[in-house]
């Protein structure tokens, strides 16, 4: 299950609803906070433009699935540029996450250009956890 959000109440809480009304055998298998569609809101995304928006949103859903249901993040390499992306890399990580999925484009590149593929390298030299890549 993909959530995208930048209100880290309301994510955790919707992450405490799903457990409390769908029985535990209908769980997802993981939740995963989408922090790569380059949206026009504050969420997906503009999450990037502060590491700190990053652990404080990533941190809610794990908190929120209290250790029953895995919490990943689907991120890309910056905002406009890749300057905050080992402190976004360690935000997630930091918040609890299992494992981050790597768009290797910024934001501001969207969907064009070719994917930038060292930063998976770069990414599994920062972090700890699993780095999957994606185009």
């Amino acid at each position: 299950l993909q959530v995208m959000g930048e209100d880290p109440a309301a994510l955790r809480n919707a992450v405490e609803s799903l457990r409390d009304v769908l029985p535990k055998d209908a769980w997802p298998h993981r939740i995963d906070l989408n922090c790569g569609c380059p949206s026009r809101t504050n969420a997906g995304s503009s999450l990037l433009r502060d590491p700190e928006d990053v652990a404080r949103c990533a941190g809610a859903l794990v908190a929120g699935a209290a250790g029953h249901i895995p919490v990943t993040v689907k991120m890309r390499t910056g905002f406009d540029d890749t300057s905050l992306f080992e402190k976004n890399l360690l935000a997630a990580e930091g918040a609890g996450a299992a494992f981050i999925t790597l768009h290797a484009r910024t934001r501001s590149q969207q969907y064009s250009g070719r994917a930038e593929w060292s930063y998976l390298a770069r990414a599994k030299q920062v972090i700890s956890i699993p780095v999957v890549g994606n185009d």
